[in-house]
């Protein structure tokens, strides 16, 4: 705790550090301790939501209740999940405030929402929003830097993806690189881009075809390429660039989460996917 309670820092002053003071609210946002502090907060509070729900009236969400799942989290991202009554929702309510009482942690009101799912009387819905204080929402919103959604993607839910792509391309000046140059890029940063899309994802034909148009506008400098881009993805070795083709690439990866269901990886994730989706089914039926 004495590296928590009592840091000090110093300020640098033309390339040396003067001086020392001591910070007045713990550790500074980005320090190197913080996920480690994160992850002891998020398991007491797992440990602090197990007590309050198990063994009393509490109902589970109707998808998380064969699992038992009340809460996902990622570092500081939580999600909570719960029957739409009132006692549940005081449930959850009350652990949140515990552990505030706790940690000396508090939920950030203004990014946090309440998303109701099936039908509810309005009564409870803005008993359960003045109960929390959050504001509801409806999907998809954005989770970790890509939608979440109970549906099947729209093209337009791709947007961010295709802005994030053409944004970056503006930042570099392609008419003073070399064509090498630009492929090396479109390598190791447009398409490290596409890969956490393509992974959780599968992307409609006319989403890839605009993301290939950026990138290979961008390989020729110009709207009017040189060469066919079916041709620039075959390996070097037949005559192509080794630029991977999207629709190859997003099947790969999907044929590994795939390979994941079926061998029944030991994850929370594929877990549900057995117990709420497959069932007792066979996989390959």
């Amino acid at each position: 705790m004495e590296c928590v309670t009592s840091p000090s820092y110093s300020i640098m002053i033309n390339g040396s550090p003067h001086g020392f003071f001591p910070g007045k609210r713990g550790l500074r946002q980005g320090d190197p301790m913080s996920p480690s502090l994160f992850i002891l907060c998020i398991e007491y509070f797992s440990r602090l939501l197990a007590l309050h729900t198990h063994g009393g009236g509490f109902n589970f969400h109707p998808g998380c209740a064969r699992l038992g799942i009340t809460h996902l989290a990622f570092a500081d991202d939580l999600m909570l999940f719960g029957r739409g009554d009132n006692y549940s929702m005081q449930v959850l309510a009350d652990a949140i405030e515990e552990f505030s009482a706790c940690s000396g942690l508090e939920v950030n009101q203004a990014k946090s929402n309440l998303f109701f799912a099936g039908t509810m009387a309005e009564d409870t819905k803005a008993h359960i929003t003045h109960m929390f204080g959050y504001t509801s929402a409806k999907l998809s919103v954005k989770y970790l830097g890509i939608p979440l959604a109970s549906k099947l993607l729209k093209t337009a839910d791709y947007s961010d993806l295709i802005q994030k792509m053409t944004s970056t391309v503006k930042k570099w000046n392609g008419k003073s690189l070399s064509c090498a140059g630009r492929l090396e890029l479109i390598k190791s940063c447009l398409q490290g881009i596409e890969a956490y899309w393509l992974q959780a994802f599968p992307v409609p034909d006319n989403v890839a075809s605009r993301i290939v148009a950026v990138a290979r506008n961008f390989l020729w400098a110009s709207k009017h390429a040189k060469v066919a881009w079916s041709t620039i993805c075959l390996p070097k070795q037949e005559g192509g660039l080794g630029v991977r083709d999207i629709g190859t690439w997003n099947t790969t990866l999907h044929t590994k989460i795939l390979w994941n269901v079926h061998t029944k990886t030991d994850s929370l994730w594929i877990k549900w996917i057995h117990t709420e989706i497959l069932k007792d089914a066979d996989f390959w039926e």
